[in-house]
């Protein structure tokens, strides 16, 4: 933020912190949604703050363009270790490729939306006003931006033609009852018997008992997606039941932490 006093530009730290701290906090927000990516609160604060300070260090050192870029990417990067503490380079990659796709995006319409404000609301002439007005004009931008960027997220999710099930799956003695966001793009299917393949996290106790088997029913799924290709570890289990209906399927681990609020990801062809 520039104030006019006296002819000169000066910078306010404390406010361009808090933009850039807004800004990161909601771009990291908004990744975590699209990308299915459960991150704690505390962690998408840390990493904003990190973020934050680069912000302002990056306008008082004023490195040459190839150091600031390195610094840049390095600082992106690290972000992403923090706020979703992940540490494979293809999904690394990934999750930063679209955070500063969406970052990119809010600057682009907080920039907008600032442009148009000037043109609606006259200059305020009190030379000692000016900063704190100019400041409560951004403020106002942040504001009107997060509930756009929101709104957007939001529908963006909901328009990938998405069902939510209720699976019950009974593994030997245990059964477990999960919440499933259904899906039209997972079209994962085990390579030997063709049946799809039901998502869970390797973190959920569902997943942690999948990956502790080693016997006959354990299944290996290969994957590609757009952040690099593996393998899958899955099992056939004992019975699965999508809407109190019997299903032919396989429930496989993956790394992702979250869908969206779910505990599941069920390919569409399961219903």
């Amino acid at each position: 933020m520039y104030s006019k006093g006296s002819g000169v530009l000066v910078l306010y730290a404390d406010i361009l912190f808090v933009i850039n701290f807004s800004m990161d906090f909601l771009g990291l927000f908004i990744c975590s949604k699209i990308m299915q990516y459960k991150a704690a609160k505390g962690r998408i604060l840390l990493a904003s703050f990190l973020g934050a300070i680069y912000g302002v260090l990056s306008m008082i050192l004023k490195l040459k363009f190839i150091f600031s870029f390195l610094l840049c990417v390095l600082i992106a990067v690290l972000m992403m270790i923090i706020c979703f503490r992940e540490n494979r380079l293809s999904r690394l990659i990934s999750l930063t490729f679209m955070y500063v796709f969406i970052s990119a995006t809010l600057g682009g319409l907080m920039s907008v939306l600032y442009s148009f404000l000037n043109n609606v609301i006259s200059t305020v002439s009190i030379e000692n006003t000016y900063a704190s007005y100019n400041g409560a004009r951004i403020f106002i931008i942040i504001g009107l931006t997060s509930i756009v960027s929101i709104i957007f997220s939001r529908i963006l999710i909901k328009g990938k033609n998405t069902e939510f099930v209720e699976l019950t799956v009974r593994i030997k003695d245990h059964s477990y009852v999960l919440k499933g966001l259904c899906d039209s793009g997972n079209l994962l299917l085990e390579p030997f018997s063709g049946k799809c393949v039901i998502l869970v996290s390797e973190d959920s106790a569902l997943g942690k008992e999948i990956l502790s088997y080693n016997d006959y029913k354990v299944k290996f799924i290969p994957f590609r997606d757009v952040s690099g290709e593996g393998v899958l570890k899955g099992i056939s289990p004992n019975e699965i039941k999508v809407e109190g209906k019997v299903a032919d399927a396989i429930i496989a681990t993956t790394k992702n932490k979250n869908f969206n609020g779910y505990d599941a990801l069920v390919p569409k062809t399961v219903l």
